[in-house]
């Protein structure tokens, strides 16, 4: 089952310090249940993904996608640009992490992406400027 939540709450992210309580937490979660599915096992269930959509400060719709399982949370400013993505649960070789972004500009930042470990990550620059890459 897939679900996505946003909540506003205060977040610490190992050596970025705190966040604003304000600045929104987004979390898309996509858990594998233990029925038949697309993974490795013959069925034909549609595989799982987990899509999160928000606009930033210069008013591009950003998407961010990751199939085959995992967590998506993004850490986002008080102007709406994120600040960290953090990737967790992602199966290695397995979960893929890509996205879009559409509007005027058609780019946007993303200072800090944590914890691929295995996830193949297919954000491209342009449109994506990822700062660092963490493993955790």
């Amino acid at each position: 089952m897939c679900q996505a939540s946003k909540s506003k709450r205060s977040r610490t992210v190992s050596g970025e310090g705190r966040f604003r309580p304000d600045a929104p937490v987004e979390t898309g979660r996509c858990d594998f249940d233990s029925g038949p599915g697309p993974h490795g096992d013959g069925s034909t269930t549609p595989e799982p993904k987990v899509t999160l959509s928000y606009t930033d400060s210069t008013a591009d719709k950003v998407s961010l996608k990751l199939t085959n399982g995992g967590v998506l949370d993004l850490y986002r400013g008080p102007g709406g640009d994120a600040r960290v993505l953090h990737v967790s649960g992602g199966r290695p070789n397995k979960s893929v992490l890509s996205g879009t972004v559409k509007g005027r500009i058609r780019r946007t930042s993303i200072p800090v992406l944590v914890g691929l470990n295995g996830t193949i990550n297919t954000l491209t620059t342009p449109p994506f400027i990822v700062g660092s890459v963490r493993a955790t």
